[in-house]
């Protein structure tokens, strides 16, 4: 959830910001300014005069496109899946627009229905939106939600506890009003109201939005009246089209208008319905914070208030902000972030490196210990050696030496013992027998001997001869029997070595 975000809301001549601060606990108003522009400055002039005497920095940006760019339209569908939705709304809004739909910029909202869903659509076209971005980025505003003027202020207000399930909500502006039917707590009818019979007075002030001069009170009623037939009208309208209908239960309004005495008595009477001012801040989760009371006037910055909520992933509402309008933001947007991103990175590569100079310190200390030990055990083993260049390299090459020596007087010694024993069972084997041996294994503690002889009393002859020699403590037969022929006695002994 980004930390700060900043609402803008331009409405004629005003120009109002409001940031929001997101936490766990929910949001809090930390800063918010209202200017109204002199006959003839341009909006980015007055723009940059609210950003250079406010501090808005912010993680992100959310706004509306200007009323006279929008066009807002009502549609059924006959499914309700969005993705279907998304792909036939180019085809059927081309009758319902009084431009080409490729030179257009639409989005929606789907209501729901049982097997179908009804749309309301925003468009704008693509020239306008480039005009409003770029007047934002030469203020070096890029933003991140570019929505219409009713959604997210509807959205706010259908989420606050305590609101009916159907109602209407108002923004008086300077210049126009914008009403949004709700049912079901969703919006379902967003209508700009441009009044020509009459038309709000500008008698607010720059500084706090005060009324400056007495109105009579017939001026005022002819105001109110002429926008609630203008609404009434509408509403009418929708009804009469959709053929469904719940009729409003409270209207809740908020903008310059709001700031005349008996705004909602007035509302009452020519509505038919009871009224009440729209305080997003009733809610216990949005909070104005100390430095920001002074400047945090309700009616005049409801509508931006709810664009930084909208901005912060609370509630619907549109986004006309498309891939080819979005301007690529750099990794650091201001000085302020990119000096304090600067320094944390620098305090994490000063730990690393101190955490790096100790381990080197310990790793070389230990390295330098087991060299010594090393030495030790070498001078120890090959004392003969007084050069030591590369000891672990040099035991090695010593020990194969030593390995290489072993084997070889080893075979020498095993080469003469078997010689020595074969020469003792020759000579201990009477030469005039008839002897074959069929097999012999020599083992470092005994002889095992198979063969065939003629006689049984050949057998105890070759034993008496094995057992006088030097080289046998003792000779065992573990078996004599004659063959299968009959002829050859089949016998096996058994030599202990001494």
């Amino acid at each position: 959830m980004p930390s700060k975000i900043t609402g803008l809301h331009m409405d004629g001549d005003s120009i109002v910001a409001v940031q929001v601060r997101a936490g766990l606990k929910g949001y809090e108003i930390t800063s918010c300014a209202r200017i109204v522009a002199r006959e003839g400055i341009q909006p980015e002039e007055g723009l940059k005069t609210l950003l250079e005497t406010n501090n808005f920095q912010s993680d992100r940006f959310a706004t509306q496109i200007p009323d006279k760019a929008i066009f807002f339209r009502n549609l059924l569908m006959p499914f309700k899946d969005l993705k279907k939705i998304r792909q036939t709304l180019p085809f059927e809004m081309e009758t319902l627009v009084p431009l080409p739909v490729e030179e257009l910029v639409t989005d929606f909202m789907a209501t729901d229905g049982s097997d179908s869903a009804r749309v309301i659509t925003a468009s704008a076209t693509k020239e306008s939106i480039e005009e409003y971005l770029a007047v934002l980025q030469t203020c070096g505003m890029v933003p991140d939600l570019l929505d219409v003027r009713g959604a997210p202020l509807t959205s706010s207000v259908v989420n606050q506890g305590g609101t009916t399930d159907h109602g209407l909500v108002l923004d008086m502006g300077s210049v126009s009003v914008c009403m949004s039917l709700f049912i079901h707590r969703q919006a379902v009818l967003i209508r700009i109201l441009s009044l020509k019979e009459a038309s709000l007075p500008n008698l607010l002030t720059p500084q706090n939005g005060t009324i400056t001069q007495a109105l009579q009170v017939e001026e005022v009623e002819t105001y109110f009246r002429s926008m609630c037939r203008a609404i009434n009208d509408t509403i009418h309208g929708y009804r009469y089209t959709t053929g469904e209908f719940s009729a409003p239960e409270k209207v809740f309004f908020t903008g310059p208008g709001a700031l005349f005495p008996g705004c909602g008595d007035l509302l009452s009477r020519f509505l038919q319905i009871p009224a009440e001012e729209i305080d997003l801040c009733g809610e216990n989760r949005i909070r104005v914070a100390e430095e920001a009371v002074g400047n945090w006037r309700p009616a005049l910055m409801s509508t931006a208030l709810s664009l930084a909520l909208r901005g912060a992933g609370k509630g619907v509402g549109f986004n006309l902000l498309r891939a080819e309008f979005k301007v690529k933001k750099s990794l650091f947007g201001h000085k302020k972030q990119w000096r304090s991103a600067a320094i944390f990175l620098l305090v994490i590569l000063l730990f690393l490196g101190a955490d790096m100079a100790v381990e080197y310190s310990s790793l070389k200390a230990k390295y330098n210990a087991l060299d010594g030990e090393i030495v030790q055990v070498f001078r120890k083993t090959f004392p003969a050696i007084s050069r030591i260049v590369d000891p672990v390299q040099q035991m090695k090459v010593e020990i194969q030496g030593l390995k290489k020596k072993g084997v070889s007087e080893l075979r020498m010694e095993s080469n003469k013992g078997v010689l020595d024993l074969l020469k003792a069972i020759s000579l201990g084997i009477p030469k005039n027998l008839d002897l074959i041996v069929t097999r012999m294994v020599i083992d470092p503690d005994t002889v095992s001997i198979k063969g065939q002889t003629d006689t049984f009393n050949s057998v105890d002859m070759i034993k008496n001869g094995l057992s006088s020699s030097s080289k046998f403590g003792s000779v065992n037969i573990s078996s004599a029997n004659l063959d299968r022929t009959g002829k050859m006695v089949k016998f096996e002994m058994k030599l202990v070595r001494k």
